[in-house]
């Protein structure tokens, strides 16, 4: 992501030298053309239009989805060739169908997420040296928050600072840990 960034989202200290920010991802590309998907979008903004398109779904019996927005309407639809194509079957079975029909589901779920603006990014940040640990960004999910944070939560416990000169050659007592002496530069020998 490019350095501008907006309102964080939600801040967070974690440990005692990194902060967790999050951020809108004001970035993210549309989920439909960028990620292989199941369902096939078709925006409308003629009512007559998304009508009729509808009807002919209807009559081809694809399994679809429906959703609007302020000023378009859309469909999410799966036709029974590329159902059968991505599930690697010749019969569609109802469990098959049911399958399909929560793909698309959730192919609508995070579609409307990137429409309201729900796709976040974090940066996780060194508070002593200024320095940027690690960022991620486009996390689609509903729960988008709770997976971002999750991940950066992870980043910052994998990150190791360097050790410093005078502390390369001291080692714990067995059994004991580098954060329960209040240590980090500590390690196990």
């Amino acid at each position: 992501m490019d350095a501008f960034y907006t309102e964080n989202i939600v801040t967070e200290k974690y440990g005692y030298n990194m902060t967790i920010n999050l951020y809108q991802d004001i970035d993210a590309p549309n989920p439909f053309d960028e990620f292989d998907t199941l369902g096939t979008l078709e925006t409308f903004t003629s009512a007559t239009e998304y009508r009729e398109r509808i009807e002919q779904l209807d009559k081809e019996r694809s399994i679809f989805v429906e959703g609007s927005t302020l000023r378009t309407e859309y469909v999410i639809y799966a036709s029974r060739a590329s159902i059968r194509t991505a599930y690697n079957v010749k019969r569609l079975t109802k469990k098959t169908l049911a399958k399909a029909f929560d793909c698309l589901m959730s192919e609508r779920a995070i579609y409307e997420n990137w429409l309201n603006g729900g796709v976040t990014g974090y940066i996780v940040t060194d508070d002593e040296t200024g320095e940027e640990i690690d960022s991620c960004w486009g996390f689609y999910d509903d729960d988008n928050d709770e997976h971002a944070l999750e991940e950066a939560r992870e980043a910052a416990e994998n990150y190791r600072r360097p050790i410093p000169a005078w502390a390369k050659n001291w080692k714990l007592l067995p059994g004991l840990t580098a954060e329960q002496v209040g240590n980090p530069f500590l390690r196990v020998a």
